[in-house]
């Protein structure tokens, strides 16, 4: 106990990998298996990097041991594997190492330290907590025992985890009662990880649902973005467009017109929209009057003596009109007066 005391008081060599670390994480993750390595994580699944038993060797390493196997003999040790490297350098005499002697113990010793991690179980992975995706915690396992080599695994999960907390603690934690266990004990039961695994898959089923109906609603969105990107390349590699604003345009109008004679009011919007469209301007012809001012302009064809009493007629007409129409608007606003009063007498 004294001597476990005073490890952790001197501190344990570690390195930290996280995002601030982006540009280095291929080292630390690469050294992560050598000999008394420990690497902290945030996440080491998909990291693009094999963590290899012994750690990493470096490039200068190789380069230098190539060297010494050049000069022993070997004229292309690049297509010799490392360990038939390793086994012609053991044989090798040490007088012929010349500056590279340095190298080549280091690249001797790496394979000491690769086989002393198997003896001591290879690349252990602990897990500070479980994923709410089994596939995360089953790709940090995967860390471990890579290729056939040794290694082991190791999750903890607190009873105050979210996992825990939302789905099955209560069970769990009601199952420590029953069997009167010590809350300092590590609970290790067939039990708990059925609950841990039956949490994750309910989870895992709502992010399902919910990336389903994300894709439903950019199916959508998609759908929108197809037409629009095919109406503009038919207009970039289209010529004449005349027939394609017409129809446009008569598709418009259509609807326009069936919306306005369709409305209680009359066609007085859509008189209204027309004279929008199309307002009177002047031409070389004269003043081109809009829609509505035709309309009042074949009302008053005839001859002169005609003219007064068809102008009287045309505005006798839209005073009657105009008349009619007030009564309607004042008839709607009474009855939708006495509905909201209605609805007020109702609620009290």
């Amino acid at each position: 106990m004294t001597a476990l005391k005073a490890i952790i008081q001197g501190g344990v060599p570690h390195l930290v990998l996280n995002a601030r670390k982006h540009t280095g994480e291929s080292q630390i993750i690469a050294g992560a298996g050598a000999f008394g390595a420990v690497t902290i994580a945030t996440n080491m699944a998909g990291r693009g990097v094999d963590i290899k038993l012994g750690g990493e060797v470096a490039e200068e390493v190789i380069a230098a041991a190539n060297r010494v196997l050049r000069k022993v003999g070997h004229a292309d040790p690049f297509d010799m594997t490392l360990e038939e490297r390793r086994q012609v350098l053991l044989k090798a005499d040490p007088a012929q190492f010349g500056i590279y002697e340095a190298e080549v113990k280091l690249f001797l010793q790496y394979f000491d330290d690769m086989e002393r991690v198997k003896e001591l179980g290879g690349l252990h992975v602990i897990g500070s907590e479980r994923h709410e995706a089994r596939r995360i915690d089953n790709q940090l396992r995967g860390r471990a025992a890579r290729q056939g080599d040794p290694g082991s695994s190791r999750f903890y999960l607190s009873l105050q985890d979210d996992l825990m907390r939302m789905f099955g603690g209560d069970q769990v934690g009601g199952l420590m009662e029953r069997l009167k266990v010590d809350d300092s004990l590590p609970l290790e039961v067939r039990l708990v990880s059925n609950i841990i695994e039956g949490s994750q898959t309910r989870v895992e089923g709502a992010n399902f649902d919910v990336r389903k109906h994300l894709l439903e609603y950019d199916d959508v969105l998609n759908k929108q973005r197809s037409q629009i990107y095919n109406q503009r390349d038919r207009i970039f590699v289209k010529e004449d467009l005349s027939e394609d604003v017409a129809d446009m345009l008569q598709s418009e109008v259509e609807k326009r017109v069936d919306m306005g004679l369709a409305d209680e009011e009359g066609p007085w919007k859509l008189l209204a929209w027309l004279e929008q469209v199309q307002p009177p301007f002047e031409s070389v012809d004269g003043v081109y009057p809009s829609y509505g001012y035709k309309l009042i302009l074949k009302e008053l064809q005839g001859d002169a003596d005609s003219l007064k009493r068809l102008t009287l007629n045309v505005v006798s007409r839209a005073i009657d009109t105009e008349g009619e129409h007030n009564l309607r608007a004042i008839e709607s606003l009474v009855k939708k007066t006495r509905e909201s009063f209605g609805n007020t007498d109702e609620r009290a």
